[in-house]
């Protein structure tokens, strides 16, 4: 199967909106501890992170 640039782009953009759903809807979910903030501020920097990683990837002429 032959797939164009605007099929590549679509899927890109359709994996990088999934992406931050996901991320989202997850995130949401954690009862955040008043007393811990330092430790969810890590976590939540690190995962939005990765998710923004993985974000660059999918949008890299070179991949």
């Amino acid at each position: 199967m032959k797939m164009n640039s605007s099929h590549i782009i679509s899927l890109a953009e359709a994996y990088e909106d999934f992406l931050a759903y996901s991320f989202y809807s997850l995130w949401s979910k954690v009862p955040i501890d008043p007393l811990a903030l330092d430790a969810f501020s890590v976590i939540g920097a690190l995962l939005s992170r990765q998710v923004t990683l993985s974000i660059q990837l999918a949008r890299s002429p070179n991949t």
